[in-house]
């Protein structure tokens, strides 16, 4: 699921043809589909296709094949068969905001596999825990992002932080948030520095946070996906 592997699944269906059947690996057809899903039930906020706009800031490099087009959406990505896709337009997918709580969720099921029955898997912003055994979560101070302050005790469920701490870093304005959906047309900065999703599982968690923070932690759209994956959000 990389964006920048030329090998990857995304990449042989950014350079495919529209039309052209893709065979990818059955954990991008999962992502693919909870991403699809995520889109729908928040009305558009959630869309992988924002890598367009991080190939224009040049955050992410351009890949190779046909330009993505500005209309395309996460929608366009059709399924042509068992673990084969294809696309109606041409597109861009960064799975970056989903596919990482994916991992985590995987790992979890790998470990419960194995007989853990105790644990905690954590991705860097993306955190699991299982088990009977309450665990502290600690995010990233919003003003001094060096410094952890305590959530909370978790001792079944998911934690994805996503903040504007190095935004900065990609050469756009302190305080603007790295990522934009596409859907979202004002250009005003989010009012929350930092959010963070409690949610059942780590996929939900980890998109979720981007919903937030794109469309801030009180928007209508928030609060019903929020409730449709029984999450919930913490700013700061």
């Amino acid at each position: 699921m990389s964006f920048q592997r030329s090998d990857s699944d995304l990449s042989r269906l950014h350079a495919a043809s529209v039309g052209e059947a893709v065979r990818v690996h059955p954990w991008t057809m999962r992502v693919l589909r909870e991403a699809q899903r995520m889109h729908e039930r928040t009305g558009g906020v959630f869309d992988p296709t924002v890598a367009r706009m991080l190939v224009a800031h040049k955050i992410l490099p351009r890949p190779a094949g046909p330009t993505a087009e500005v209309d395309a959406r996460i929608a366009d990505v059709v399924t042509l068969g068992e673990n084969r896709i294809g696309k109606r337009r041409p597109l861009w997918l960064d799975l970056g905001g989903i596919a990482k709580g994916f991992a985590v969720d995987m790992a979890v099921l790998s470990l419960r596999h194995h007989g853990i029955r105790s644990g905690a898997v954590s991705a860097g912003g993306d955190l699991r825990v299982f088990g009977t055994h309450a665990q502290p979560i600690h995010v990233r101070s919003a003003n001094a992002p060096a410094r952890l302050e305590l959530l909370g005790m978790l001792a079944h469920g998911a934690a994805a932080t996503s903040g504007h701490y190095f935004a900065e870093s990609f050469g756009l304005p302190p305080g603007t948030e790295s990522i934009r959906s596409q859907q979202i047309l004002t250009e005003a900065p989010c009012a929350e520095r930092t959010v963070t999703v409690i949610a059942p599982r780590c996929i939900w968690a980890d998109a979720l946070t981007k919903v937030a923070m794109l469309a801030g932690t009180t928007a209508p759209s928030t609060i019903r996906a929020l409730s449709s994956y029984h999450a919930h959000v913490v700013a700061s």
